[in-house]
């Protein structure tokens, strides 16, 4: 039986024109390879399977590569926490706001701060709450800008309001509950500098009158941010030059002092 790869149609015009030429033996050559590809029928040679391709079962790389654990990022430091008072004397059922700022570097903008009160004299509410106790709990405060504390006076007596940070930064703030409601009198700017040169600081402080005053939280501002700024907690950021009006507020009473850079 003759082979259908030899007997077909384009191989039979070609073995012609092969013979007319003289090319029996190429002839021979092609039937052979028609052969291997083939089954062989009518050539003489064994029939040829052909293999399948190996399956290769090896998972894909991921493209963007190996997993690695980046040790090397720098941790958030958290430099100071401070508030503009260190004591308050308030009324039992009243609140107070007290500014805290969280001062550190970066990667991250905001690190979390657990706060701790010494007994149940108040109930503190912070913004951005992560875990709360009845005396303890934690909060996200952001880094570099102010952060503002509800404090409230559930019973009469003294407690100590203790903020802290990884790292050890920390500031403690002295709550007593009174009965009695007593009027600020005066503010006194206790520590200040009139003359700083541009992108100098300086740390203000300022004591309300009389001791004994309620609610009393002081409060600071400049009159114009493009020469100087004021954060809550009184550090002063000389910004360009020029002159400033500062303000310490306690209540309804203010005093000033004017700020140049130069």
């Amino acid at each position: 039986m003759a082979s259908p790869c030899l007997t077909s149609a384009p191989y039979g015009r070609w073995r012609k024109s092969a013979r007319r030429a003289g090319l029996g033996l190429a002839a021979l050559v092609v039937g052979v390879a028609c052969a291997a590809l083939g089954t062989g029928l009518g050539t003489g040679l064994p029939p040829v399977h052909a293999m399948p391709a190996p399956i290769d079962d090896t998972p894909p790389e991921d493209p963007s590569g190996p997993i690695i654990e980046d040790d090397t990022r720098p941790d958030v430091v958290v430099d100071s926490i401070t508030a503009p008072v260190r004591n308050i004397r308030l009324v039992k059922g009243r609140s107070v706001s007290l500014p805290v700022m969280v001062r550190g570097t970066f990667p991250t903008d905001s690190e979390v701060v657990t706060w701790q009160s010494s007994n149940a004299h108040i109930e503190v509410t912070p913004p951005n709450t992560v875990m709360e106790g009845p005396s303890d709990g934690s909060f996200r405060a952001p880094l570099n800008r102010e952060s503002v504390i509800r404090i409230a006076g559930d019973s009469l007596g003294s407690s100590t309001l203790t903020l802290a940070a990884p790292g050890g930064a920390n500031v403690s703030v002295k709550v007593r509950v009174v009965t009695t409601s007593v009027k600020v009198k005066s503010v006194t700017i206790t520590k200040k500098k009139a003359k700083l040169s541009p992108g100098a600081v300086a740390v203000l402080a300022a004591k309300p009158g009389p001791a004994t005053a309620t609610g009393v939280i002081v409060r600071w501002e400049s009159s114009r941010k493009k020469v100087a700024t004021v954060d809550a907690d009184g550090r002063l950021v000389a910004r360009g030059t020029g002159k400033t009006v500062v303000t310490a507020s306690a209540g309804t009473k203010k005093a000033r002092f004017t700020v140049t850079v130069k």
